[in-house]
């Protein structure tokens, strides 16, 4: 049965809005996190990713298979009103960016940088 991916709430510039983790195995990893920590999920359709949502529709994310590109971390992404302001932000403080601008069709876009201690967030303007 198809079942639409929960609303997000209604998240403000800066709030942590989605968090990713890298699986080798997602049908283990839902598994794991389902059980332990009550996590929802929704599988993509021709794509190597799935939704989940915590409890209480607070904060959601993706179980995703790390590639070349796409790093073998967590990753926790931002809100913010423009990749571009954002990322002059992040180089004027110390950072850096690490990605270019990517596009997600029909829900926004996305940059991976670093923060001014080499750790890895994204930043994610929605459409």
């Amino acid at each position: 049965m198809h079942q639409d991916p929960p609303k997000p709430p209604d998240y403000k510039r800066g709030d942590l809005c989605h968090f990713e983790i890298p699986v080798k195995d997602r049908e283990r990893a839902k598994a794991f996190y389902g059980e332990v920590f009550g996590w929802s999920f929704h599988d993509v359709p021709d794509m190597q990713y799935t939704l989940f949502q915590t409890p209480g529709n607070v904060v959601g994310g993706g179980l995703f298979s790390p590639t070349d590109q796409w790093p073998a971390k967590v990753v926790n992404y931002l809100l913010v009103d423009s990749i571009e302001a954002a990322a002059e932000r992040v180089k004027r403080f110390g950072g850096e960016a690490v990605s270019p601008k990517i596009e997600v069709p029909g829900h926004g876009w996305l940059m991976h940088v670093h923060d001014s201690e080499g750790n890895l967030i994204s930043l994610w303007q929605a459409s």
